[in-house]
């Protein structure tokens, strides 16, 4: 689970699992933010960075090798997400 707080996330931006990005702060496109970072107050990441650490910092460019696991994850979660609804839809119909 990540915390998302007040923020603005495009689509195509990853954030990673115990990652918090709060109030004001912007994630564009492409972007990565790793497993526990914290995007603080007001910071903007620009399209197709990676930013890792509590505060989080710029490491460096996302890869195109980085860009193809985020949309193969993205495409993953979605799978799971339908998988989950229809679960729910299943098991409400028994009751």
């Amino acid at each position: 689970m990540a915390l998302i707080h007040a923020c603005t996330i495009e689509d195509g931006a990853m954030i990673d699992m115990q990652a918090a990005v709060v109030h004001g702060a912007i994630i564009k496109a492409g972007e990565l933010v790793v497993e526990g970072s914290l995007v603080p107050p007001g910071k903007r990441v620009l399209k197709s960075q990676m930013w890792v650490g509590t505060p989080a910092k710029y490491i460096r460019d996302v890869r195109q090798l980085g860009h193809g696991m985020i949309d193969y994850i993205l495409l993953a979660y979605m799978d799971l997400a339908g998988e989950h609804v229809n679960l729910c839809l299943d098991v409400s119909k028994t009751k």
